[in-house]
């Protein structure tokens, strides 16, 4: 990661390195003729070390016009948006001025008539340059805090067929990620909950190195309470991912084992449910097995309720024994398209 630096950093780096710069010249050469040259390679010197730093630290940042919706609504949770592409314009804008005060003092140089005026001139772009850069010191300050947040952005694969898990606590979520996964899930990190997001995957054909992998996301902190207790950051964090998941996976503990009731379980597959309404939702009861069945025809029969306007597809699972698990698998399977591919998932 690029540093983004302090004014007086990116000067004293410049004026360092370029009072260091040692320039040669030939026997008998006319001072006037030394002084222009040596003020010359300081002044293009100092614009060259600017301009690399300042398009580095501008460069470090995507296009927020051209990346991934899931990001760009990540991205617009963290940060206003339209403030943080002023000021990438502005450092623009900076690169600009840079560039004409140089040719300005430059020509003014060319044109100096003793060693003193061409020392002269360096010095009053020295100190153009500082009152330029030292405007800086409140954007790059906010680029630097924006830059920590958005190093904290999960990476997850944006183009992957990607089941994602929701439901209370302790319903099994995790268990049902590990038991569908080929590998230990990943852990990664969204800096809108307390606890980590885990990344699952599945390989196709184990066989073929070329093999798609699916993409298994529990979102712990996110998905796991109603969303009507979300505050306004963590409800546009839920939002952004409709762009991510091609199926949702509600886990249920109809035994209530999880310590949450049914209702409330119930309530928050209503919400998913209104929340995504173009997301198709499988529904899994799990921990059957300690669960009596007049339990699980009553969570049916409420479940159906919410689906309204068609059947709701209903599976039961033990997952921490992968009894039903395959089945659920499958059936997520049935939305998958295989001419998804798979892309790099770096923001």
């Amino acid at each position: 990661m690029i540093t983004i630096y302090k004014p007086q950093e990116l000067l004293d780096i410049a004026f360092k390195r370029s009072s260091k710069i040692n320039v040669t010249f030939l026997p008998k050469t006319p001072d006037i003729i030394k002084a222009k040259k040596r003020e010359l390679t300081r002044i293009g010197n100092v614009t060259d070390q600017l301009i690399e730093k300042l398009t580095q630290m501008v460069k470090t940042f995507p296009s927020f016009d051209n990346i991934h919706p899931f990001y760009y609504d990540l991205a617009s949770v963290l940060v206003n948006l339209d403030q943080f592409k002023q000021i990438i314009a502005s450092l623009s804008g900076t690169i600009r001025i840079l560039k004409r005060l140089h040719q300005e003092h430059f020509n003014r140089i060319r044109k100096a008539q003793v060693p003193t005026d061409a020392a002269e001139t360096r010095k009053a772009f020295y100190g153009r340059v500082s009152s330029v850069i030292g405007r800086l010191e409140s954007k790059l300050d906010f680029l630097r805090g924006q830059r920590d947040k958005f190093r904290k952005l999960p990476t997850v694969s944006l183009d992957s067929f990607t089941i994602v898990v929701a439901g209370y606590p302790n319903v099994g979520k995790s268990s049902l990620v590990l038991a569908i996964s080929t590998a230990k899930p990943e852990v990664s990190y969204y800096p809108f909950t307390t606890r980590n997001l885990i990344v699952g995957h599945r390989i196709l054909d184990e066989e073929d190195p070329f093999s798609l992998k699916i993409q298994i996301l529990d979102t712990p902190g996110l998905l796991d309470r109603p969303l009507s207790e979300r505050n306004s950051i963590e409800l546009q964090a839920i939002v952004a991912l409709k762009h991510l998941a091609n199926v949702i996976v509600f886990m249920i503990d109809p035994s209530e084992s999880c310590g949450y009731l049914i209702s409330n379980q119930l309530h928050l597959l209503k919400e998913i449910f209104t929340t995504f309404p173009n997301i198709p939702i499988i529904i899994n009861l799990n921990k059957i097995d300690l669960t009596r069945d007049e339990q699980i025809t009553q969570a049916k029969k409420e479940i159906q309720a919410i689906f309204t306007n068609k059947e709701a597809v209903i599976l039961e699972t033990i997952a921490t024994q992968r009894i039903g698990v395959d089945n659920i698998f499958n059936t997520t399977m049935q939305y998958y398209k295989p001419n998804l591919q798979e892309t790099p998932s770096e923001f």
